[in-house]
């Protein structure tokens, strides 16, 4: 009898396998892999800037080309393509393929350059855009983008696009690969905490994929979290995501933090979680540096200090590094605690790969529940500081 079972999984790794080969001997790909979002907006600019029908991709087909004011702009204003008609309306197209879209940034974008509309290319639609009156930005996606750019490249005339019509089709074919690859990768990992993407190394899309989970977990579960957590008076709870350069991973802030002085560009003091993907983090962030200045101590003292008396209150443990258990859980700790930068001290534990969503949201909303408590009990230690 046949097992219809294995049906989807066998398909979504025949797919991932025929997506990562058209990619690896594609040309056009690997000419993109330096500089991604760059190499991507230069392309729909140019072909905009050769013929005026490619505006449609972005603007739709209801736009008049004749209407068009060309050449369209790069990185006028901070934004990616800055298109103008001839009666002076505005409108931006931001592409993110690799880097995290936010409400904030597209808010002061259309501010900024007066749109009419914006356009936000990127893998997936961020939940904060659907239904969203306060921004006046459309969700298009890289498959779509590939359909209408195959579409243009029937219609056009320019002599200059038909003698590269063959590359054209070839990159049509590379973002529908890109979309087709990624689109298995997340379903295969759909609600598990998990970021290992060995089998995207051979196309350099790692970077991709985690800024992809980590939206995916942030932008499902963010509100959550803040509906749940009680915040300390004085305090305000942040709740944020970023990617570090330097490790290429991602991050999730979730972090109580107290300023003391409001036109201060650091935090006081913050303490609460960060994930950096397996890597689940309790910290503690303190604006040492008047502290440092009147007791005359070496930052490396500081924090040993920091983690003797959080460490005291129950935040952090004095033996994870010998037991390779922190909060009970794993970790790979080879020190008392870690730390970067002159202020931030953190432990952390393992997050194991087949953990859900909703077990790391359990997490997040416990310790932070314990981060109140810690707050409570850590104002003896504040007075020290001065900070109370």
């Amino acid at each position: 009898m046949e097992n219809k079972t294995n049906k989807p999984q066998e398909e979504n790794s025949r797919n991932k396998k025929e997506s990562v080969l058209s990619l690896k001997q594609s040309p056009t790909f690997a000419m993109s892999l330096g500089a991604k979002e760059l190499f991507h907006s230069n392309i729909w600019a140019w072909l905009i800037n050769q013929d005026a029908l490619f505006a449609k991709v972005f603007l739709g087909e209801e736009v008049d080309c004749s209407f068009i004011q060309l050449p369209a702009k790069r990185e006028k204003n901070h934004t990616d393509i800055m298109i103008t008609t001839k009666d002076n309306n505005v409108f931006v197209v931001e592409n993110k393929l690799k880097s995290m879209p936010n409400e904030e940034q597209l808010l002061r974008y259309q501010e900024e350059n007066n749109i009419k509309k914006g356009v936000l290319t990127a893998l997936e639609e961020p939940c904060f855009l659907k239904g969203n009156k306060n921004l006046k930005w459309e969700f298009l996606s890289y498959s779509e983008i590939a359909k209408r750019l195959k579409q243009c490249l029937q219609k056009t005339t320019k002599p200059q696009i038909i003698k590269h019509k063959e590359l054209f089709e070839n990159y049509c074919n590379d973002i529908l690969s890109i979309g087709e690859l990624l689109n298995v990768k997340m379903q295969e990992s759909k609600n598990v905490f998990d970021f290992s993407c060995e089998d995207l190394e051979d196309v350099n899309l790692c970077d991709v994929y985690r800024k992809l989970k980590s939206s995916d977990f942030f932008e499902r579960h963010y509100k959550e979290i803040l509906k749940h957590t009680k915040v300390p008076q004085n305090f305000e709870l942040k709740c944020e995501q970023s990617f570090a350069p330097k490790s290429k991973k991602s991050i999730l802030d979730f972090m109580f933090c107290l300023r003391k002085q409001p036109d201060k560009k650091q935090d006081d003091w913050v303490i609460g979680v960060q994930i950096e993907e397996e890597a689940f983090r309790l910290c503690v962030v303190w604006d040492e540096e008047k502290y440092l200045k009147e007791q005359k101590i070496e930052a490396k003292k500081f924090k040993e200090q920091v983690f003797k008396e959080f460490a005291e209150i129950g935040w952090f443990e004095k033996d994870a590094s010998k037991t390779k258990t922190f909060k009970l859980r794993k970790t790979n700790m080879r020190v008392e605690f870690n730390s970067y930068g002159a202020n931030f001290v953190y432990q952390h534990f393992i997050i194991p790969k087949d953990t859900t969503y909703e077990q790391v949201v359990a997490d997040v909303l416990l310790f932070l529940s314990q981060a109140g408590e810690v707050i409570e009990k850590q104002k003896i230690f504040a007075k020290k500081v001065g900070k109370v």
